[in-house]
C-alpha cells in the first residue's frame, strides 16, 4: 500500500509539470498545492476504484479548478487535454524503448520496485526538459504564424479534434488494460498514438496557415479600398486648391477698385459677403490627410487614412504630425497595423464620449527608434493602467476589452517593442516605441 501511494505521489508530479510550464499565467503556492491534491486524489481513485475510465473525472475536476482560478477557460482546458495526451504518448514511447533495448515488459518492470521508481524519476526529469523544449518550439511557430485571435469556428474544430483524440486514447488504454500490456499491444498503441498525434498536429497547423493567408488577403483588400479612399480625398483637396488658384487673380482684381478709391466700407462689405465664403470651399479637415504624405508604407497609410477620415466624419478634432519620410519600420507590418488599428479605434471611441473630442497621431523617427504617439480626450473611469492589457478589462461591458490584450500578446513576441501608456488630466496617451 505504501509503495502504491509513493508511485501515485510521483505520478501526480508527472501530470503537474506540463501544466506549470505551459499555462500562460503563474500559479500561487496555494494554487499549486490545490492542483496537485486534485490530481493526486483522482489518481488514487483511478488506481484503486475506477480504472482508466476515471481519467475523464480527473480531467473534469482539474479543468473545473483551472476555470475557477483563471478566466481563459477554453485555453486552460485545451492545455489540460494536451498535458494528458503528452504524458500518455511519452509513457508509451518510454515503454517501447525499454522493451526494444532491454527486453523488459511493463508487468516485469512494475514488479521490480526500484526499477519502476527509477523509471518514474526519469520520466519526471525528462518531462520537465521536453515540456520546456515544446514550449520554445510552440512560441517560435506562434510567432511565425502571427496569429493572435483565431475565429470561433476554427477554435471549435481544434477543441473537437482534441476531445476526439482524448477519447481515442482513453478507450484504447482501457481496452489495453483488459487484454494486458504485451509488447505487441504496446507497439500498436505507440504507433497509433504517435501517428494520430502528429497527423492532428499537422492538421491544426495547416488550418491556422490557411486562416492566416485568408486574413492577409482580406487585409490587403481592405488596404486597397482605404488607399482608394485616401486617393479620392487627396484628389478632392487638389481640385479645391486648383479651383481656388484659378480664381485667385480674379479675386485680387475685384479688390483693386475698392482699394484704389479708398472705399474701405465697400471693401469690408464685399470681403465679408463674397470673399470670406470662398474659404469654406477649402475644408480645413482635409488638410490632415495631406500630412500622411511622409508615410510611404502602403498598408499602414491606408489603415490610418480610413481611421482618420472616420474620426473627422464623427466630428473629432484630429491632428497629424509626421516630421520626415517613413520608408521602413523594424517590425512586422501586419502586427503594427493591428496594434495601431486597435489604438485608433479605442481613441475614437473614448474621444466621442467627451464634450470636445480630440485625437492626435504623431510619428517621430530617428536612427535608434520609431515612436508612435496616439493621444485622445477621454473620461477618466479610474481604471488601473496595468489592468488594461488583461482580457475583459473595458468600460464598454463584459464582452469587450480584448483589443489591448491582443496588443500585449503581440508585444510579448517582439523584443524591440515597448508600450508606454499614460494619462494626463483628460488626455489618454499610447506611446509605442519600435527600436531599430
Amino acid at each position: 500500500m505504501l509503495y502504491s501511494l509513493i508511485t501515485l505521489f510521483l505520478t501526480a508530479i508527472i501530470y503537474l509539470i506540463p501544466l506549470l510550464i505551459w499555462l500562460p499565467f503563474k500559479l500561487s503556492r496555494l494554487q499549486k498545492i490545490c492542483l496537485y491534491l486534485i490530481i493526486f486524489c483522482n489518481l488514487c481513485l483511478i488506481s484503486f476504484f475506477t480504472g482508466n475510465i476515471g481519467v475523464l473525472l480527473l480531467l473534469f475536476t482539474t479543468g473545473t479548478y483551472l476555470a475557477l482560478i483563471n478566466p481563459q477557460r477554453i485555453q486552460n482546458i485545451v492545455l489540460l487535454i494536451l498535458d494528458y495526451l503528452f504524458n500518455v504518448l511519452w509513457d508509451n514511447i518510454l515503454t517501447t524503448l525499454i522493451w526494444i533495448f532491454w527486453h523488459i515488459d511493463v508487468a516485469s518492470l512494475q514488479e521490480n520496485h526500484y526499477y519502476f521508481l527509477a523509471l518514474i524519476g526519469f520520466t519526471i526529469i525528462s518531462d520537465y526538459f521536453i515540456c520546456k523544449f515544446l514550449l520554445h518550439v510552440f512560441n517560435q511557430i506562434y510567432q511565425r504564424l502571427n496569429i493572435i485571435k483565431l475565429p470561433t469556428g476554427t477554435v471549435f474544430l481544434i477543441c473537437l479534434q482534441l476531445i476526439l483524440t482524448l477519447l481515442l486514447f482513453v478507450i484504447n488504454i482501457a481496452e489495453g488494460q483488459q487484454v494486458g500490456y504485451s509488447p505487441k499491444v504496446i507497439y500498436f498503441n505507440t504507433f497509433i498514438f504517435c501517428a494520430y498525434f502528429f497527423i492532428s498536429l499537422w492538421a491544426v497547423i495547416r488550418a491556422i496557415q490557411i486562416y492566416k493567408k485568408e486574413a492577409e488577403m482580406q487585409m490587403k483588400q481592405e488596404s486597397f479600398q482605404t488607399l482608394q479612399q485616401y486617393t479620392a480625398q487627396v484628389e478632392s483637396l487638389y481640385n479645391s486648391l486648383r479651383s481656388f488658384k484659378h480664381d485667385y487673380s480674379n479675386i485680387l482684381l475685384t479688390l483693386y477698385e475698392y482699394i484704389d478709391t479708398r472705399d474701405m466700407d465697400g471693401l469690408s462689405s464685399y470681403f465679408i459677403q463674397n470673399i470670406l465664403p470662398l474659404t469654406k470651399q477649402l475644408e480645413p479637415q482635409n488638410y490632415h490627410i495631406t500630412r500622411l504624405a511622409n508615410l510611404h508604407i502602403v498598408e499602414l497609410k491606408s489603415m490610418i487614412t480610413a481611421k482618420i477620415i472616420y474620426a473627422q466624419e464623427m466630428g473629432i478634432d484630429v491632428s497629424i504630425e509626421i516630421d520626415q519620410p517613413i520608408e521602413q519600420i523594424n517590425t512586422d507590418i501586419i502586427d503594427l497595423v493591428r496594434m495601431l488599428g486597435i489604438f485608433l479605434d479605442n481613441a475614437i471611441e473614448a474621444a466621442l464620449e467627451t464634450d470636445a473630442p480630440k485625437l492626435s497621431f504623431v510619428i517621430i523617427k530617428d536612427e535608434k527608434e520609431t515612436v508612435f504617439f496616439i493621444t485622445n480626450s477621454f473620461i477618466d473611469y479610474h481604471l488601473q493602467l496595468a489592468s488594461l492589457s488583461q482580457a475583459g478589462t473595458s468600460t464598454k461591458g463584459s464582452s469587450r476589452g480584448i483589443g489591448l490584450y491582443n496588443v500585449a500578446q503581440i508585444i510579448s513576441h517582439h523584443d524591440n517593442l515597448f508600450l508606454d501608456t499614460r494619462t494626463q488630466e483628460h488626455t489618454f496617451m499610447q506611446i509605442l516605441h519600435i527600436y531599430a
